[in-house]
């Protein structure tokens, strides 16, 4: 990650604990920085999982998107379906064609981890005005 999308994720971060209400934190959400490519992919609904090399709690059931550098805003959510977990062949296999990446992608991610999770989303919302951090 570069300086400004982890300066702008840290500003979100701020933000989100500060403006969200107890209740929305109490309903396990949390916060994850995508690239604006990918993050395009998700509310278009082309892309049905979010892969990551860790995860959260499995307690989590809203995912606010930031869309990281040069957008630098939170441009919606989704609720999650469920995570898929298992070595990074076993992922790609069930996810692959809602993935919303290529191979080689996914491959290069992943190099060198031996577990992989896929976050599936079972709903998105597009917000009608993004969140900018630093207001």
């Amino acid at each position: 990650m570069n300086l400004i999308n982890k300066i702008c994720l840290e500003e979100c971060n701020r933000f989100i604990h500060s403006v969200l209400s107890e209740s929305t934190l109490s309903n396990r959400s949390v916060i994850l920085s995508i690239q604006p490519e990918y993050a395009d992919k998700i509310f278009n609904k082309t892309k049905k999982y979010e892969y990551r090399k860790a995860i959260f709690s499995p307690n989590v059931k809203k995912v606010y998107v930031y869309s990281s550098s040069p957008i630098c805003k939170i441009i919606g959510y989704f609720i999650i379906d469920e995570i898929v977990q298992g070595s990074p062949s076993t992922v790609w296999r069930k996810t692959s064609k809602g993935g919303g990446i290529t191979r080689e992608y996914f491959d290069d991610y992943f190099d060198g981890h031996d577990t992989a999770y896929a976050i599936k989303m079972k709903s998105v919302h597009l917000l009608k005005k993004p969140i900018e951090p630093k207001t």
